[in-house]
């Protein structure tokens, strides 16, 4: 919840001049991804949640873990091809080539 709001605040911070100290507290969040793309860390976050719950909630039904995880990485993967949110080019592909080899495995 507290990366939620420190997200959907990061606009606000930026104009109002408290950027560089939200940026520097939470550099986690924001640091590794183009400035364009400040929520990508929001979203890492939640894909690595589902990922990580996935399992658990449904252990009594294996074939339906592995189509919503299989989704997740899809989804994952399309999102991330879509907005290239890495600041180098090397990490974008790195990336998109462990999705595509979670989802392969």
């Amino acid at each position: 919840s507290w990366a939620t709001y420190t997200t959907c605040s990061y606009p606000s911070r930026i104009t109002s001049g408290q950027g560089l100290q939200l940026v520097h507290r939470h550099r986690f969040l924001f640091q590794r991804f183009k400035p364009q793309r400040y929520y990508y860390g929001l979203l890492l976050l939640l894909r690595n949640a589902m990922l990580a719950l996935f399992p658990v909630i449904f252990t009594p039904v294996p074939s339906l873990q592995i189509e919503i995880m299989g989704f997740v990485l899809l989804t994952a993967s399309a999102l991330q091809i879509r907005l290239w949110p890495w600041r180098t080019e090397l990490a974008n592909y790195t990336d998109l080539a462990i999705n595509l080899l979670l989802q392969i495995l």
